[in-house]
């Protein structure tokens, strides 16, 4: 890059946090940071009070502007060598940490041919500053810009010119690059035990850790829009991909075209690679062991699943770094804030439309908190989150990064709670029917319950409602989770009715899924004879697979039959249960966290049965948009093109891979507005499971005093049955019969 063309846009001060040393001294020997750790010290302890004028630079318009412009004084409080990892993972210019901006700051020319044209006030301005430029190169080194009050911190890297005259002042003397981002995004990419690697490999001289490859300019164009496609595909490329009203397709699958992916058959006798990234279940939660509260915590199959897969992936800023899907991730995060910051619902309770205030959170599947962020940087701010998950290891680190984010000053509601449940099957903050005595208990955790230094292990407990009685929001989300709920008609209509009993009337619901559309699309075009007169014709599992081979959807035979089955017959209950595997392999380094990023068992999710499903509990589907659309609709939006930068979606030549946009197809953005209460009644199927006497059945039993008391609720229910029958007693019963004595114990 060259001297910027443009015009500038904002004036700033530069300085120092002391006195330059003289040109005669080392600045890296003076005021140098030679280590990671120094980098981070200074950066906290640095503390200006009066700092030493250098000279006037100017930022340009991809300065950052998010959560608020350049502050008008730059700091320098000292230079770090360029050999520093998170220095050398900068200047990479890819795979930086989230919310990383790349701007140019610049003086006015002072080269041969342009300063004789100069003020003399400009002259020596701009002179200080290329003599700076040159000192930090020739040693090395970048300067070290202190952090402002929004904890954001920058890196002033001089530009680079192969065959400069060091003696005389280039054009790429007067210009810049400079990096900011927060410490927390920083903190959180080069922290544990891959900050420690990190270290290791400074201090031994080792060679940098390995960066993604560049992405390539794909068609001869730059644009992340344009992957490469056949005349057929690139005119029907967005077409069929969006939602149609009633009645326009009678279609459940509403199927596109093939696109990008490709399609394959597996035998059964092909592999197919299962493992992923996980810590061993006991490392994940004090209270697991593997014993019976592990296997019986979910009632359903599939959330158990979830919660143990989950539970257990190693996944942070670091690790997704080195994922050969880096820019997809960085896409789908696009998609997801993008959907976050459009939305500004006004509520109506008890019938009148509430004033703008800041937003009521519930964030279903929350994970390990990776969307708060996004959250609470929306402009009408947050007043309660509440985080809802079925992995307990991933609610214990969204704990802790609730907590990091108070203390840093990042987090500012009033209320903040964290539940562990299942929402096709469990309810939190309500009864399950209207005959039910008690709300059932939850296991739960709460910002507010805490000291503001806590620094222990968070503490769940089983609360009744898990903390969120008579509580409602003005916005649900479930990002990339929807489909786990889709495996009974009853799961999905309990999972509709607790969203829409939890929030107010004019509040949204938005979400994101496969996109059955274009996944069965690719099915019905395996080529395969689907007119058959017997099931058993088809005997063989069909793989769809995109992004060569990183991203693939397996369906079992008779899956394959129901679809075909349901595509023809539009029977309701066909449309639930189409189960399939969803493998995602971001790298083949388990180890060191980029392995499967996705292994699990999930169900298609046909979007008119979404609508219906809302329909019946009163919500209204504003759209429902294929990944590629969504991007169409909203690219010339300078707000969410700028963001496709500060994200780090677009590689250096602007794009990113076909192989990863083939993957982004496979995706779908839902938005629903609740219009009216819900009318779905469970009352019935609730009571046909419901036992007045045992209504503390729906009571989950809290993990740690289940771990306490389980030896001694085994050996109560041992002397009750007499040893002898005991030995006699399957497994089950034995489960069966601890359990018992374990609700007695523990007084449930």
């Amino acid at each position: 890059m060259t001297y910027p063309k443009s015009n500038p846009t904002m004036k700033h001060d530069l300085q120092c946090s002391q006195n330059l040393p003289a040109e005669s001294k080392s600045l890296l020997a003076e005021m140098g940071m030679s280590s990671l750790s120094d980098l981070f010290r200074i950066l906290e302890e640095c503390n200006v009070s009066a700092p030493t004028p250098i000279c006037s630079v100017y930022a340009y318009a991809d300065a950052p502007d998010h959560p608020a412009p350049l502050s008008r004084s730059l700091t320098i409080c000292g230079v770090a060598d360029s050999a520093i990892s998170l220095v050398r993972k900068i200047m990479s210019d890819d795979a930086l940490p989230d919310g990383l901006c790349k701007s140019t700051i610049a003086v006015q020319l002072a080269d041969k041919s342009h300063f004789s044209l100069l003020e003399p006030r400009h002259q020596k301005n701009s002179t200080i500053f290329a003599r700076f430029m040159k000192r930090l190169r020739k040693e090395n080194s970048v300067g070290v810009i202190s952090k402002d009050k929004y904890n954001r911190f920058g890196l002033l890297v001089p530009m680079t010119k192969e065959g400069r005259d060091e003696t005389l002042v280039d054009s790429e003397d007067c210009a810049a690059f400079l990096y900011t981002s927060t410490l927390e995004d920083v903190r959180e990419a080069f922290s544990g035990a891959r900050h420690q690697e990190v270290m290791a490999v400074e201090q031994s001289g080792g060679e940098s850790l390995w960066q993604p490859p560049a992405g390539e300019v794909i068609g001869g164009e730059e644009t992340l829009w344009r992957p490469p496609t056949t005349e057929d595909e690139a005119a029907t490329s967005t077409a069929g991909d969006s939602w149609q009203p009633p009645g326009s397709d009678t279609n459940p699958w509403n199927t596109c075209e093939t696109g990008a992916a490709t399609t394959e058959i597996w035998g059964p006798d092909s592999d197919q690679h299962t493992s992923g990234t996980k810590r061993g279940l006991d490392e994940v939660c004090d209270e697991k062991d593997g014993s019976i509260q592990d296997t019986n915590f979910h009632v359903d199959t599939g959330a158990a699943a979830a919660d143990a897969f989950y539970s257990g992936l190693t996944r942070n800023l670091d690790t997704r770094a080195d994922s050969r899907l880096y820019h997809m991730r960085a896409f789908n995060g696009w998609v997801k804030a993008t959907q976050i910051s459009e939305l500004n619902p006004r509520v109506a309770i008890n019938g009148a439309v509430q004033p703008m205030r800041p937003l009521r959170v519930l964030d279903l599947a929350c994970g390990k908190g990776g969307d708060l962020t996004k959250w609470s940087l929306h402009q009408r701010g947050m007043s309660n989150y509440c985080g809802i998950d079925v992995a307990r290891g991933s609610l214990k680190d969204a704990a802790i990064r609730i907590r990091e984010m108070r203390n840093r000053n990042k987090l500012q509601m009033t209320k903040t709670t964290l539940i562990c449940a299942d929402l096709g099957a469990d309810v939190p903050g309500r009864k399950k029917a209207s005959t039910h005595r008690n709300m059932q208990k939850l296991l739960s955790w709460s910002l507010q319950e805490e000291s503001e230094f806590e620094s222990n292990p968070p503490e769940f407990k089983m609360v009744r409602g898990g903390g969120i009685e008579a509580e409602t929001f003005d916005v649900v989300s479930i990002q990339f989770a929807i489909h786990y709920m889709m495996s009974t008609n009853r799961r999905a209509r309990r999972f509709f009715h607790t969203v829409s009993e939890l929030l107010d009337v004019g509040g949204n619901l938005i979400c994101t899924t496969i996109d059955a559309r274009v996944v069965v699309g690719h099915l019905l075009n395996l080529g395969l004879d689907y007119h058959f007169d017997r099931d058993d014709e088809i005997d063989i599992r069909a793989v769809v697979q995109a992004g060569a081979g990183a991203c693939r959807i397996t369906f079992e035979p008779e899956i394959v039959r129901r679809i075909v089955k349901s595509h023809s017959s539009n029977s309701d209950e066909d449309l639930f249960g189409l189960q399939y595997t969803f493998t995602l392999v971001e790298g083949s380094d388990h180890k060191a966290g980029v392995g499967d990023a996705v292994n699990l068992p999930e169900w298609l999710t046909p979007i008119p049965v979404l609508e219906a499903l809302g329909k019946e509990a009163g919500l209204e589907l504003e759209y429902a948009e294929n990944f590629h659309e969504f991007y169409e609709n909203r690219n010339e939006e300078p707000s969410a093109r700028n963001a496709l930068y500060n994200m780090r979606v677009l590689n250096r030549n602007g794009t990113i891979t076909e192989e990863e946009w083939s993957i982004c197809r496979l995706y779908a953005a839902i938005r629903f507005r609740k219009v009216r209460e819900s009318t779905i009644n469970l009352d019935e199927e609730e009571e046909t499971n419901h036992d007045d006497s045992e209504e503390e059945e729906e009571v989950k039993i809290d993990p740690i005093e289940e771990k306490k008391k389980l030896p001694m609720a085994m050996m109560k229910a041992k002397k009750a049955a007499g040893d002898e029958k005991w030995k006699g007693f399957s497994s089950e019963q034995k489960k069966r019969l601890t359990q018992i004595e374990l609700k007695k114990l523990l007084n449930l």
